[in-house]
């Protein structure tokens, strides 16, 4: 673990003017692209504007406003070229900073809400407004069809995205009424958050822990006899395996840390069960047996060091991760109450030996005042999650002098100590292993101290011994408990075999809502953050449309609390322990989905978060300025619509402009700029919009059965939605979440690069989810033609039937399509060639060139909507297989990853 360069937390919208807009009524800046067979580009760069994190500015609203005909100035390319400035016209839906800055202030600056009336529900037979846009572009199914029918919403399974910004380029890019879920926000709170934490965490409290340990450790080594020897012996061994978890491998090779009194061979065992992370193992250790969950230590989320490899800009920290998780997780006990903490067996004998490892490492930290470097990052995780319930190295302190105990190894040291802590530090959840007929937790002392946020205390309730032989929480509960009702749809045999689980699933929806209606009584982010998914379940007063009030819908937002809950579980997964046991331009309409509750919660988490890490940097702060200003804007949109208010111009200017299409600069066979633009951008930190929405994160685990409970999200759909209030029904298309539940062993932990081979279940989706139909297996490759003819050929050892290939435009519109017959046999494979004899028969494709390809089966149809670098390049080639198409081509910008597959 070493310190590392601060990274910039800088937002990425508004990266370089000089684009106008992408629809119809105005060109394209930038030349055609040239045929793919004459260049063959270098994968594209991402430059970043310095103001970025300032997209939507000041939404004060007696500031005064721009000039509307105010001109960009000219901007330089990667090349040097100069760009020709924005015009006038082209500010009206160009997503740069100003633009976005003019539009969020009119909506929130505008009159206030007036109450309309809401007008006839929509009757499920005459057809919506864009339903032949919607259906047109993405070739509707039958079965998606009637859905949208039944429900008023439908969400194909076949439409996914790896990110919400890839899904919300394509509604963009095919000019679409956009619809912005609540799902979308979350998300780009979570991604941010993650980035926020990693970044402090490798700036700032590694390096204050890497001190902290040092000196203490050097301490020891300077005064060996300081402690008596049982006491400086187990100190030297907790920290010795602290700093070896710390330490680089050429560190360790080069001979250090090194324990003080020769315990290196059980510094090395204990070392090697926690990379090993091998699971539950009974130790010996300071004296007596305990159960420790080593599993927990395999690194997980921004922890991983494959998230590392993934992201060259993140610093690997694998090593803090496990450094952290043994300060926090390998408690000491101080009075035992019911039993010993992590005792095998029911043991209520006090471990004096513990109390005196407790009280000479609080006291070795304030005499080399390492105590401050512990504070800081006690701070910093209290300002994070929440409280802690074990005692605190220096409430340590303060205990030890108001009791006067004077060295650690006073024989009357843990009687003084036990009368001082009384009946305080009362603890209300299982983080460590406890035996059955612990009715009181022991008081128990870490360096850290794993935070108990109101959701880990909530789940001791739903389980064993308060609910008897039950082993397992299942996601879906976790929804009821954050306030969805439709959750107990989908719990029925629980509900049959547990009689006393609905009774403790109320009072644990009731303890989570007292912590997350009063957010004042709370200091931290993960309380608003919780508050916010709890506030999905909260009806808002006004009108809403009639898809609103379906099972479809309500199942939806079950989906949506389990996705939220993963969020905030995935990136707490080192200060919130998993509890136990006992035992395009022209966007013609939109709709924001109207949830106050969660706009409401989420600003307080903005306001918090920019208050608490101002000290650890003033450019952790803008991000989250942006995140508040956004909100407020989104906030203002929603209460005209529960007003029943049709949308303004200035609201559809605003959501128009949620994600532009990136611009690019290419020259010859150099690199490519990226200039991303959007308010959505600006939610995120650093270039956290385009990493894939993929995670799992446990949260309770039982010992006995050796199983832990995960929930997740396997990636992003888009749904489709009849919004029938606030003028005639329409649809409106936007991405939302695919959540799930898992269960699995206690070891290996499942991390975030396990998600496509773990069992997963999302039974609330069966009410809005229309399943993609298994197809054949084929491939489809480009192959040069003459002329401007463009060649694709497929290929198939199976009977597919009729396939029809179909090359879009920039917009996604059909150009052209062909169909032939491709009928395969094992061991004779069918080879078919598709030509297209003149693929750009308009000024737009000959312009903006081939974007997309659409391959159709009687399976459904299967979209590459970004294959601007694959249309007609020799060595690209896509795989069907499984009702999910893959693109193999290093050069293309699409943002799938290699190798993955993505129904699209």
């Amino acid at each position: 673990m070493r310190r590392s360069t601060s990274a910039c937390l800088t937002c990425l919208a508004g990266l370089l003017v000089a684009v106008g807009c992408r629809g119809p009524s105005a060109p394209r800046a930038h030349a055609p692209v040239p045929r793919v067979t004459e260049m063959r580009p270098a994968p594209p760069a991402v430059v970043k504007a310095p103001d970025a994190a300032r997209t939507l500015g000041s939404l004060d609203c007696a500031e005064a406003e721009e000039q509307d005909g105010e001109v960009a100035p000219a901007t330089r390319s990667a090349w040097g070229e100069e760009e020709a400035p924005m015009r006038p016209e082209d500010a009206t839906c160009s997503a740069e900073p100003k633009t976005l800055a003019r539009a969020a202030r009119a909506v929130v600056c505008g009159p206030a809400a007036t109450p309309h009336a809401r007008g006839p529900s929509w009757d499920h037979t005459t057809p919506p407004t864009y339903l032949d846009l919607v259906a047109r572009r993405y070739a509707l199914t039958a079965e998606e069809r009637a859905r949208l029918a039944k429900d008023g919403l439908v969400v194909p399974e076949r439409l996914a995205y790896p990110d919400y910004t890839s899904a919300f380029e394509d509604v963009h890019r095919s000019q679409l009424p956009v619809y912005v879920s609540a799902d979308a926000v979350l998300h780009a709170v979570y991604a941010s958050h993650d980035k926020l934490l990693a970044s402090t965490e490798s700036d700032a409290l590694a390096p204050a822990i890497d001190h902290a340990l040092e000196v203490m450790h050097e301490d020891l080594r300077d005064s060996p006899s300081r402690y008596a020897k049982t006491t400086a012996k187990d100190l030297d061994l907790y920290l010795t395996v602290a700093r070896v978890l710390a330490s680089p491998p050429e560190e360790l090779e080069a001979g250090g840390p090194r324990s003080v009194f020769a315990q290196d061979a059980e510094v090395r065992r204990l070392v090697h069960l926690a990379t090993s992370a091998a699971g539950t193992a009974t130790i010996a250790l300071f004296g007596r047996e305990r159960v420790v969950d080593f599993g927990a230590f395999r690194p997980r989320g921004h922890y991983s060091p494959e998230a590392a490899v993934r992201n060259p800009q993140r610093v690997d920290l694998s090593r803090w991760y496990r450094t952290a998780m043994w300060l926090s997780r390998l408690e000491l006990n101080l009075v035992s109450r019911s039993s010993r903490s992590s005792a095998p067996l029911l043991d209520p004998r006090e471990t004096p030996r513990e109390v005196a490892l407790a009280l000479a490492l609080a006291d070795v930290a304030k005499r080399t005042e390492a105590l401050a470097d512990v504070a800081k990052v006690d701070g910093a995780w209290t300002a994070f999650a929440g409280k802690r319930e074990d005692v605190p190295l220096g409430a340590i302190v303060e205990l030890a002098e108001r009791a006067g105990i004077s060295s650690p190894d006073d024989a009357d040291a843990p009687r003084k100590l036990a009368a001082a802590i009384g009946d305080g530090y009362r603890r209300t959840a299982r983080t460590h292993y406890q035996v059955e007929g612990t009715a009181e937790l022991p008081a128990i002392a870490t360096l850290l101290g794993p935070r108990v946020p109101a959701d880990a205390s909530a789940t001791r309730r739903l389980v064993h011994g308060e609910v008897p032989n039950r082993r397992e929480i299942p996601a879906v509960e976790m929804a009821y408990v954050l306030g969805q009702d439709r959750a107990l749809a989908h719990l029925g045999r629980d509900l049959a075999a547990f009689p006393s689980l609905r009774g403790a699933m109320s009072t644990a929806r009731d303890d989570v809502a007292r912590a997350t209606t009063d957010l004042a009584a709370s200091a931290d982010l993960y309380t608003p953050w919780l508050a916010a998914v709890a506030g999905l379940a909260k009806r808002p007063e006004g009108v809403r449309p009639s898809f609103a009030e379906t099972e479809a819908f309500a199942d939806m937002r079950v989906a949506s609390a389990v996705a939220g809950y993963a969020q905030i579980r995935h990136n707490h997964v080192l200060l919130v322990p998993m509890t136990q046991d006992e035992g395009g331009c022209e966007i013609p309409d939109g709709w924001v989905d109207p949830t106050p509750a969660v706009f409401e919660a989420l600003r307080v988490y903005a306001q918090r978060a920019e208050a608490a890490l101002r000290p650890f940097g003033e450019e952790r702060v803008a991000p989250l300025a942006e995140l508040d200003r956004t909100l407020r804007v989104l906030s203002a949109i929603a209460a005209r619509e529960l007003a029943g208010e049709p949308l303004r111009e200035e609201d559809r200017r605003f959501l128009a402009m949620v994600v532009q299409e990136p611009g690019w600069t290419r020259m010859g066979y150099g690199p490519s700029t990226r200039r991303e633009r959007g308010w959505y951008f600006g939610l995120f930190t650093e270039d956290g919009a385009r990493e894939e929405a993929r995670l799992v994160a446990d949260y309770f685990g039982s010992v006995d059965e050796g199983r832990v409970d995960y929930a997740g999200v396997s990636g992003v759909a888009m749904g489709i939605f009849v919004v029938d209030v606030g003028g005639a029904p329409r649809l409106a298309v936007g991405p939302v979440t695919r959540a799930f539940q898992a269960r699995g062993p206690m070891a290996p932990r499942w991390s975030d690069d396990d998600v496509d081979r773990i069992t997963r279940s999302e039974p609330w989706a069966a009410s809005y989810l229309a399943r993609t139909p298994k197809s054949g297996a084929l491939t489809v490759t480009t192959k040069g033609g003459e002329g401007d003819e463009v060649v694709f050929e497929v290929v198939s050892a199976e009977a597919i039937g009729p396939v029809t290939l179909a090359i879009l435009d920039h917009h996604n519109v059909e150009v052209a399509s062909v169909t032939h017959e491709v009928r395969g046999a094992p061991g004779r494979p069918a080879k078919v060639t598709f030509t297209f004899a003149n693929p750009r028969p308009t000024a737009e494709v000959a312009q903006f060139g081939l974007e997309g390809l659409r391959i159709g089966t009687q399976a459904g149809s299967f979209f590459d909507t970004d294959a601007a670098y694959g249309l007609g390049m020799i060595d690209t080639r896509w795989e069907v297989k499984a009702g999910a198409v893959r693109r193999e081509n290093p050069y293309a910008s699409g943002p799938r990853r290699a190798g993955r597959a993505r129904r699209l």
